[in-house]
């Protein structure tokens, strides 16, 4: 049979605080600033990064000069 508590949760107060297990971790860790360096960027990905950057600039030539405001 399928009870959805066990009894000791049943009997616990609204006001009576959870004990945590000594292997949790708290909810929120604090964001600690650290010194690593980033990661590198392959060749791969700075060409694709060039090729796209020509594009846009092509395709935004391609927009005549009174319509290039709304693109922004």
């Amino acid at each position: 049979m399928h009870r959805d508590s066990s009894p000791v949760i049943a009997r616990r107060s609204a006001e009576t605080p959870r004990r945590r297990a000594a292997c949790q971790k708290p909810a929120h860790q604090p964001v600690v600033a650290t010194a690593e360096r980033p990661r590198p960027v392959s060749a791969a990905a700075r060409r694709s990064r060039l090729d796209d950057a020509i594009v846009s600039q092509w395709l935004l030539d391609q927009v005549p000069p009174a319509h290039r405001h709304a693109l922004g």
